[in-house]
């Protein structure tokens, strides 16, 4: 479900939660490095959720930005800021891996050129 829709996720997976903004810079790198993963893995068994923080003015702008940036994966708007508050992120974006049983085992604050390997080396462990 692209755009400033809700998200669910499937229990028994991998997930990758990644709290981003319209706003920020860094996002319009990840997004097209977590969708090469997300193609990558998902038949292993892998979920990306993309979470906005963007405030209710621009949560218009969440589908425009998926779909310049090349998400397929699930792009979503926490219009309370439920899960955005629980997992309270540093910097955008933020990225959460889970482990099947919806531990967080990885975090990552920012997004740097070359991350994503980083990125593929956590997912692989927990798949």
């Amino acid at each position: 479900m692209n755009g400033a829709g809700k998200c669910t996720v499937t229990s028994g997976k991998v997930v990758l939660v990644d709290i981003w903004a319209t706003w920020c810079e860094p996002c319009k790198k990840s997004f097209p490095k977590l969708q090469e993963l997300y193609v990558k893995y998902k038949a292993s068994g892998l979920e990306i959720v993309a979470l906005s923080a963007d405030d209710e003015d621009s949560k218009g702008k969440i589908p425009e930005f998926a779909k310049t940036y090349g998400a397929k994966f699930p792009v979503c708007w926490d219009d309370k800021k439920d899960v955005i508050k629980k997992y309270d992120p540093k910097t955008m974006p933020s990225s959460y891996i889970l482990d099947k049983t919806g531990k967080v085992r990885f975090t990552h604050t920012g997004y740097h050129d070359g991350e994503e390997a980083e990125l593929e080396k956590e997912i692989k462990s927990l798949l």
